[in-house]
């Protein structure tokens, strides 16, 4: 990535003004004429705009790639450049770029905000003619198309910049000093091209229940989308958490909207949330092996000097560690393919064209009550079918009640600045699914003790302490069960569901 100091300055023009001469500065040299394109990515609500900062891929001209440009001062700005493919494709902003801004991103969303055609007539003034460049004129006829969810604005205008090159700070004042005084020529009030398409921005907004459910989903899956971009980076390098965080923020976009899949074109939807599932499975098995490895070892922690005979330890670890780095390693050949880019496509545009039906303009005290509060059915009936079965199927149940109290928690976080109630009950869910969850993980702990005891026999070791964990984990499902018995009630009581009137 490369990086320099840009000085320039920028004028209104109208359409037919003419440029004035230059004979007592410079000499009109060396012309060339370029058609660019340039996208520009910003947060849903537009942070680096208000920031003043700009970030683009233009393709064209003798600079094509990605640019970042941060304000220094009234006319120098900070340019960072990176090769135009250095994303995975358009529209996925390249890892160094977002890591130079991250200060400013956090974990926010990066989509396409506006893009901009411009027919530039680009002349170098210089000092003699085939001389020194002092500066660069370029003459600008834009069309800006801003997409803003709804509809498309397009917009024309002509502006005229100048790039100090090797010219004087007094030279380059002179110069601009010239241009603002012709006739047609005004000093542009607009920052950048982007700030012109985009026009002013809009207020921040606070949700309530009278807020357009539109804007309380979209700013959920925003979040949601923002983690699984800004979390790419880490996810390559294994760094920690990434892969817990990430798998979590794709659970909650794909269960949002399924709750409130009433509110979307599920011909759009429903495929994502296939593809949705499709990763969150691939970062499920390094996940998997981490939970499982922590859990065993704190279970043989626990256990008394005398109930540990052989390399049980050893054992675990470089038995479980191969699982997640082979694990990993698929989770990268994943992240390698088509389906991955294809993927990320999809969620920039499920934000930039929202497939949201009417109901979604209504407010969300109206409509998003309902599928929250079916959500909330939906585990209380899992829950009962758990109770009158019995063997495997009543295990099976249980996991499919974890998995809904999961849903309702999600859709409680989701509107958690909306409704006041919702906070609290998302954190009454939370319980509920951390000790349905710990049911689960003693399920698939004792499978997988099965196997490490088979390994260990054929490598002539005993088996003994993973017979002690298996009896370990029965006991400490038996206490999960009452522990997640208590949590539900908790989280459907009257308390914690008042506010879904139902």
């Amino acid at each position: 990535m490369q990086t320099h100091v840009e000085v320039e300055r920028k004028f209104a023009a109208e359409p037919d003004a003419l440029l004035p001469g230059f004979a007592d500065l410079a000499v009109v040299d060396a012309t060339r004429e370029f058609h660019l394109v340039a996208t520009y990515f910003d947060t849903p609500d537009f942070a680096l705009a208000r920031a003043g900062v700009t970030l683009r891929r233009r393709t064209g001209g003798t600079d094509a790639g990605w640019h970042a440009k941060l304000p220094k001062s009234a006319e120098q700005r900070v340019e960072l450049h990176a090769d135009v493919d250095a994303g995975r494709c358009a529209v996925l902003v390249p890892d160094s770029l977002r890591a130079e801004l991250a200060e400013l991103l956090g974990l926010a969303a990066l989509v396409p905000v506006a893009e901009l055609r411009t027919h530039r007539v680009e002349r170098d003034l210089c000092a003699s003619r085939g001389g020194d460049v002092l500066g660069v004129l370029c003459d600008d006829t834009v069309l800006a198309l801003h997409h803003d969810g709804r509809g498309e604005r397009v917009d024309r205008w002509r502006e005229v910049e100048v790039e100090l090159a090797d010219g004087t700070p007094e030279w380059f004042g002179a110069v601009g000093d010239l241009i603002a005084g012709a006739s047609g020529f005004s000093v542009a009030q607009d920052a950048s091209k982007l700030a012109r398409a985009l026009g002013p921005l809009p207020e921040l907004t606070v949700h309530s229940p009278d807020s357009a459910a539109r804007q309380v989903l979209l700013d959920h899956l925003a979040e949601q989308v923002g983690v699984i971009q800004g979390r790419a980076a880490d996810l390559l390098v294994d760094a920690p958490g990434a892969v817990h965080k990430s798998r979590v923020a794709t659970r909650r976009l794909r269960s949002a909207l399924r709750t409130f899949r009433d509110l979307f074109d599920r011909s759009i939807t429903d495929p994502l949330r296939a593809e949705l599932k499709w990763f969150a499975g691939e970062l499920g098995a390094p996940r998997d092996a981490e939970v499982l490895k922590a859990r065993l070892l704190a279970d043989l922690a626990r256990l008394p000097h005398d109930a540990i005979d052989g390399p049980v330890i050893e054992r675990i670890t470089s038995e479980l560690d191969d699982t997640h780095e082979r694990a990993h390693a698929a989770l990268l050949e994943a992240m390698d393919s088509q389906r991955y880019v294809l993927l990320h496509q999809a969620l920039v545009r499920l934000l930039t064209h929202p497939p949201l039906l009417p109901d979604a303009d209504r407010p969300a005290g109206e409509v998003l009550i309902g599928p929250i509060n079916k959500a909330r059915k939906s585990v209380l009936r899992w829950d009962r079918r758990a109770h009158e079965r019995t063997g495997d199927e009543h295990w099976e149940a249980l996991h499919e009640t974890r998995k809904k109290a999961k849903a309702m928690r999600y859709a409680c976080e989701a509107v958690a600045d909306t409704f006041p109630d919702a906070g609290p009950a998302a954190k009454a869910w939370e319980a509920v699914t951390e000790t349905f969850g710990g049911l689960q993980d003693g399920v698939v702990a004792r499978q997988r003790l099965h196997e490490l005891a088979d390994i260990a026999r054929s490598h002539g070791e005993s088996t003994f302490s993973y017979g002690v964990l298996y009896g370990w984990e029965i006991n400490e499902s038996e206490h999960d069960l009452d522990v997640s018995a208590r949590a539900l009630a908790v989280a459907n009581s009257k308390q914690h569901r008042g506010w879904l009137r139902g």
